[in-house]
Parts: C-alpha cells; sequence; structure tokens
C-alpha cells in the first residue's frame, strides 16, 4: 500500500510539476519557478523514500531511474530558466535598441519635417519677391507708357497735363530706385541705375524741348525713351524668367 501510494505521490508531484512549469513559459512569473523547484525537491524526496520500501531488486533500479530522470529534468529546467533569463535580457536589450532606434528616427522625422517646411517657406518666401518684382517692373512698363501719352499732349502744346506727367515719372523713378534697392544680382541693380538715368535723360530732354522748342530736342527725346523702354522691357523679362525658375523647384 505504501509503495502504491508513494508511487501516486510521485505521479501527481511530477504532473503538478508540468502544470507550473507550463504555467512559467506562458506567464513568465517568478513564483511559478518557486512553485517547480518545490515540486522537484518533493519529487527526488518522495522516489527516495519509496525506493527503501522496495524489496525487488529491479524495483529498486526502476526507482533509481526516476530519480536521475527527476533530476535530469530539475536540470533541464534550470538550463531552461537560464535560457529564458538570457532571452529576457536579450529581449529587453532589443527593445532599448529598437526604443533609441525609433527616437532617433523620429527625430530625423522631425528634423526633415521642420527643414522640409522651412525650405518650403523660404520658396514660398522667394516666389513672392519674385513676384513682387516682375509686378513692379510691368508697373513701370505701364507708368511710362502712360506718360508718354500725357507727353505726346503736352508736345502739342497743352501744358495743363504736366502735373499728371511729372507725377507718373516720379511714380516711376520711385520704383525704380525701390527695386534697385531690392536686387542683389548685379546685373539687376545696374538695369535699375540704368532706368533711373535714361529717365532722367528722356524727362529733361522733354522739358528743354518744351522749354525752346528745338527740333533736336526731338530726337534726345526718343533716343532716352527707348533706351529706357528696353531696359525696362529686359528687367521685366528677368524677372519673369527668374520666377519661373523659383516655381519649378
Amino acid at each position: 500500500i505504501d509503495n502504491v501510494e508513494g508511487t501516486n505521490n510521485l505521479t501527481r508531484l511530477i504532473l503538478e510539476s508540468r502544470q507550473q512549469e507550463k504555467n512559467f513559459i506562458h506567464r513568465q512569473d517568478p513564483k511559478f519557478v518557486n512553485e517547480v523547484e518545490k515540486l522537484m525537491e518533493g519529487m527526488i524526496h518522495q522516489a527516495n523514500e519509496t525506493r527503501k520500501n522496495f524489496k525487488r531488486s529491479i524495483d529498486i533500479e526502476n526507482m533509481k531511474t526516476v530519480v536521475n530522470a527527476v533530476e535530469k529534468y530539475h536540470k533541464a529546467f534550470e538550463n531552461y530558466l537560464t535560457y529564458a533569463n538570457q532571452k529576457s535580457g536579450l529581449f529587453e536589450s532589443m527593445r532599448v535598441n529598437a526604443r533609441d532606434a525609433l527616437k532617433e528616427c523620429e527625430g530625423i522625422r522631425e528634423q526633415q519635417k521642420t527643414e522640409l517646411v522651412q525650405i518650403k517657406k523660404n520658396n514660398l518666401n522667394l516666389i513672392n519677391d519674385k513676384l513682387s518684382k516682375a509686378d513692379d517692373a510691368n508697373k513701370m512698363v505701364k507708368y511710362m507708357l502712360e506718360a508718354k501719352g500725357f507727353r505726346m499732349v503736352l508736345m502739342e502744346g497743352n501744358t495743363s497735363v504736366l502735373p499728371k506727367w511729372q507725377e507718373l515719372n516720379r511714380n516711376l523713378f520711385t520704383l525704380a530706385s525701390d527695386l534697385k534697392n531690392r536686387f542683389s544680382n548685379p546685373g539687376n541693380i545696374q538695369q535699375a541705375n540704368q532706368v533711373i538715368i535714361q529717365y532722367k535723360n528722356y524727362e529733361n530732354a522733354v522739358l528743354r524741348f518744351l522749354k525752346s522748342g528745338n527740333p533736336e530736342g526731338k530726337t534726345k527725346m526718343a533716343q532716352s525713351a527707348k533706351a529706357t523702354m528696353d531696359t525696362l522691357v529686359a528687367i521685366r523679362q528677368t524677372q519673369k524668367k527668374e520666377l519661373e525658375l523659383v516655381q519649378k523647384q
């Protein structure tokens, strides 16, 4: 009876140990390790106690085999624990490294987004700048064409439009000076400066003609007017090309 009870207890301990082992594998809770350790100690103790009650050598040898098997099982479980702990440490290291890598990636992504926003902002500012300059170049052409109409009236002897003509001239000079200050390209600055000089020569030629009526004044007027218009058209074309290039970026 004692032998049967002993083997039954041993079987129960083995089954319980296996269950606690499975619990640990699935849940990774250290309390199940303690349960397995206690049950294994109980198994070895039960096996040794049961072996003492056996009389036949074959039963004694079989129980020795059971004890050896339990000890091997214990060793295997300890090896698994070592592996599990190493694996846990490895997983934690992997998680830390992955988290750091993700953090770095997110940092890089945010930096790139910030730079992209800045690039778009700078590009938009550049487009607006080129657009504004192109518009102002168009305005200067319009001022000159409108002033030409009043100049033709002046040439017919109607001086009542002189203030309006001079006002348009001032608008053109003001805009040309403003553009000159806003330009950074030396070529553009030179063009704006030429407009100011050439149109001033044109304005002076008109005023001299109105005062003297000298036919030579007409030639100088025409030359200065053409030179000014050519430069204005060149400025407008340059600004339009630069605007188109910026918009394509």
